[in-house]
């Protein structure tokens, strides 16, 4: 039984956020036994999942995940 990857399952995301995108209104995703349903309202949801899998992924490869904020000097300029 071959085992998905996370860099799998982060084209599966995408995919079914691509075809949302396109106006399609529910998109299903597979993780081996595992049914999830998407549609518009969902893509907060699938947007968080995204960047789940994208970290995920980029740590199975040996990679240094990206950093989702910048830094902050702390310093304001007015």
């Amino acid at each position: 039984m071959p085992t998905e990857t996370e860099c799998d399952r982060l084209a599966r995301l995408k995919a079914a956020r691509d075809e949302i995108a396109m106006g399609r209104s529910v998109s299903e995703v597979r993780f081996g036994e595992d049914m999830t349903k998407f549609g518009r309202a969902d893509l907060p949801t699938l947007e968080r999942m995204i960047r789940e899998a994208a970290k995920a992924c980029a740590i199975e490869r040996g990679e240094t995940p990206s950093r989702r904020f910048a830094a902050r000097s702390g310093r304001r300029f007015l």
